[in-house]
């Protein structure tokens, strides 16, 4: 099982930050159908733009996102994602942001395998460019939260492994990127026709913070 980790938004608090953040996590051990998405992609750019290092939702035309909404949405995948309120989120742990970071990314990961509770190996695989924070402080926090909430019951922590690549390298970032994008547009527009249309019926786990309620 490989599960794919990206984001979309930022985790600062300024006036011009985004007022979400979103994690997203693509499940799916079909690389080459990803690969086919971003092909057909750049095969429908112009001569000036196939050249492109990376295709990233934030930037990519309307026309280039639906069609890589469609594509992945005949991958053989499930989703999931975490969003944070940034404007519900204590004034004490906004300069925090490894914390809320390690949390995120962590929970959703979490969550993840208690839905599948695989018996096989896991390959954890997160974009290592979007923030510089430790990727071992990570891996340690991952660890913890994996012993201290019981998941040693259910799951073999050594059947798991985490590594952080270049998103150029690895096109089931790239997919994460474009599922992120997704999801956080449906929250900071509060449109989900693309999130409904191509993966609300992939999304296994879905966490909200803090719907409802400040934190």
């Amino acid at each position: 099982m490989n599960i794919y980790i990206e984001e979309s938004g930022d985790l600062g608090f300024s006036s011009n930050s985004t007022g979400f953040f979103v994690v997203g996590a693509v499940i799916s051990n079909d690389d080459v159908c990803f690969g086919r998405c971003f092909k057909k992609a750049r095969e429908s750019l112009g001569k000036k733009k196939r050249d492109i290092t990376e295709l990233k939702c934030y930037n990519s035309s309307k026309v280039i996102k639906r069609r890589i909404y469609e594509c992945l949405s005949k991958c053989n995948i499930e989703i999931g994602y975490s969003i944070l309120r940034k404007s519900q989120v204590y004034e004490r742990l906004q300069n925090e942001q490894s914390k809320l970071y390690n949390y995120l990314i962590g929970s959703l990961i979490l969550k993840t395998l208690e839905h599948y509770t695989p018996d096989e190996s896991v390959n954890i695989i997160i974009d290592k460019s979007q923030y510089d924070y430790s990727r071992a402080q990570f891996d340690e926090y991952l660890s913890d939260k994996f012993l201290f909430n019981g998941f040693h019951e259910l799951i073999n922590y050594d059947m798991i492994q985490i590594s952080h690549i270049d998103s150029m390298k690895s096109h089931g970032i790239q997919a994460a990127d474009f599922i992120a994008g997704c999801v956080f547009r449906k929250y900071r527009d509060n449109d989900d026709s693309d999130y409904s249309k191509y993966f609300e019926h992939k999304t296994v786990v879905a966490l909200d913070y803090f719907n409802g309620r400040i934190k």
